[in-house]
């Protein structure tokens, strides 16, 4: 839900409308102006993305569903941009992973937020 859930949170960001707002110099009071089109929201240039893996018999599995999860031995979901970058890893408990696999497992994660981040902007340049 996590993962999905960030992916939601950015889509609905990059169609945030701010409207255009003034101070009215006779009143002193915040005015929005309604004939004038608002501004796009400016995001970051890279889009954090949150990917889930369970770990199962030593084997990384993407996504997992609920089942799923309650036969994994752990859990981490890292996020990350489409450049590698590591915003936060979250590992609620489960057997420590080795230090390649984890590297493994941002790699794969880092593939994954380059493909969502091209399917959203692909998304909004439709619009």
């Amino acid at each position: 839900i996590l993962d999905v859930s960030i992916i939601a949170l950015l889509a609905a960001l990059a169609n945030v409308r701010l409207p255009y707002a003034y101070i009215d110099d006779e009143t002193q009071l915040g005015r929005i102006r309604s004939d004038k089109e608002g501004k796009p929201l400016t995001l970051i240039s890279s889009y954090p993305v949150a990917t889930t893996f369970g770990i199962f018999d030593g084997c990384a599995l993407i996504d997992p569903d609920y089942a799923e999860e309650e036969a994994c031995s752990s859990l981490v979901t890292p996020l990350c941009d489409s450049t590698g970058k590591l915003y936060g890893c979250h590992k609620p408990g489960g057997s420590p992973l080795p230090i390649p696999m984890l590297q493994q497992l941002l790699d794969a994660a880092t593939h994954r937020a380059k493909s969502i981040q091209q399917l959203l902007e692909s998304v909004n340049e439709i619009k």
